[in-house]
């Protein structure tokens, strides 16, 4: 299972996406919760992952409104500064991916289907 996420200044969302038999992944569970209502990234998939414990993620990676460098981000809008290695831990996965998240709705188009645009 992967965990992913779209970051912002107002409001988190994160989802549970599945692998299923042909290798067609799909969106299993989300939550959406109010990023200033929390001090870090990490506390909020702390959150998310107390409501379904057995879940277990390959990898995540989160869409960040402000610009990655080396795998760090300061949010904008936010007091937050991420790592990657420090979310991986916090999903429990092998590896972590910050993007902005202009850069990851652009690598979400390519899979948008043709009647969907």
């Amino acid at each position: 299972m992967l965990l992913v996420g779209d970051i912002g200044g107002t409001k988190t969302l994160l989802e549970t996406w599945a692998a299923e038999p042909g290798g067609r992944v799909v969106p299993v569970r989300q939550q959406s919760f109010p990023s200033g209502g929390f001090r870090s990234l990490e506390e909020i998939i702390a959150q998310y992952r107390e409501a379904a414990p057995r879940e277990t993620f390959e990898a995540c990676c989160f869409g960040v409104a402000g610009p990655i460098r080396e795998g760090r981000c300061k949010v904008t809008n936010l007091p937050w500064e991420m790592e990657e290695a420090s979310l991986a831990a916090a999903c429990g996965a092998a590896r972590a991916k910050l993007l902005n998240d202009l850069e990851a709705m652009a690598y979400g188009m390519l899979f948008v289907a043709p009647d969907k645009f």
